[in-house]
């Protein structure tokens, strides 16, 4: 079953092996390539993973993590948010050619700049061969450093100098481990476990964010993903945004929500509205959740609706 979720690292994970498939948009015939850049929506990412599959019979563990946008910045905001708590080869590969389809973008507008006549920035020389002749020369030094007499001070304050690398080095591992626990992001996750035809029903069946046009997403299989799925976590409730009694989509303490529907028509001429709209609906404040817009309308006013954010469907 689909559902958004929080990842994030936990004391309980564990080594694993699996088969690992990407899809985004620059998988060779799956995504959409244009002079504008690079498309691909999550149904037919969802569709290339189920043809996947489809060729593989028995049973499985599987877990899909997706990240999805209706904008280039939204997209890419997800995606940097994934990457820094789990950079797979599979996501990291995507930001960097999200990243300089963008800078190409870019680049194509500005003056191409005059050649420079200053010399290029300095760095260090290295070929195959003064690599081997320097790793031979450092060789030669430590023998020559182990031959010699050494006194018994000296091999006390080696040893105390080691003893300090080394609870250094766990201190920083620990800590390490305390950093990565601390960071989370959001995405869309699948995850079955069993006979494949069922899982494959199951994977096509209520895919999130149908009308996004940039997608990315990763595919494990393997007999037992438990050390994956540790890190998947459900999203808590929405809090009350601005009060006990404030009049917001989400409440606490039993005391019920409010909800405005609006509805309209928009233009055929002008999509770009439309486009603002998924934005709005899509956009996240720093934390992951939802962004929160402050109501102004007299309807909103006199039932005390302040502050709310999207919720439901736009249809």
């Amino acid at each position: 079953m689909w559902r958004e979720a929080r990842i994030a690292f936990s004391d309980s994970v564990a080594a694993l092996n699996c088969s690992v498939i990407p899809v985004h948009p620059w998988v060779y015939g799956v995504g959409q390539q244009t002079e504008n850049g690079a498309y691909l929506s999550p149904v037919n990412a969802i569709n290339y993973l189920a043809d996947k599959l489809a060729g593989t019979g028995g049973a499985a563990d599987i877990v899909i993590m997706m990240v999805s946008g209706q904008t280039h910045d939204s997209f890419m905001a997800s995606l940097n948010k994934l990457v820094d708590v789990f950079p797979s080869p599979a996501f990291t590969q995507v930001r960097r050619l999200a990243q300089s389809a963008a800078q190409l973008a870019a680049e194509k507008m500005q003056i191409p700049a005059k050649y420079s006549q200053s010399l290029p920035a300095s760095i260090p020389l290295s070929v195959p061969t003064s690599r081997t002749a320097l790793a031979a020369a450092a060789v030669k030094k430590a023998q020559q450093e182990a031959a010699a007499v050494a006194d018994l001070t000296g091999v006390k304050k080696l040893m105390g100098d080691f003893k300090q690398q080394r609870e250094s080095l766990i201190s920083g591992i620990a800590s390490g481990l305390a950093d990565l626990q601390g960071k989370s992001a959001r995405a869309w996750v699948f995850t079955a476990s069993g006979d494949l035809p069922s899982t494959l029903l199951e994977l096509v069946k209520g895919i999130p964010l149908q009308s996004s046009v940039y997608t990315a997403a990763m595919m494990l299989v393997g007999d037992n993903l438990d050390g994956i799925k540790g890190m998947i976590h459900d999203l808590e409730p929405d809090k009350d945004q601005s009060g006990q009694t404030s009049a917001t989509t989400k409440s606490e303490q039993g005391i019920k929500g409010k909800e405005l529907r609006v509805s309209g028509e928009i233009p055929y001429k002008n999509p770009e509205i439309l486009r603002r709209i998924f934005e709005l609906a899509s956009a996240t404040e720093a934390s992951g959740q939802r962004q929160k817009y402050r109501v102004a309308h007299e309807a909103a006013r006199a039932v005390n609706f302040r502050e709310a954010i999207f919720t439901g469907t736009l249809d």
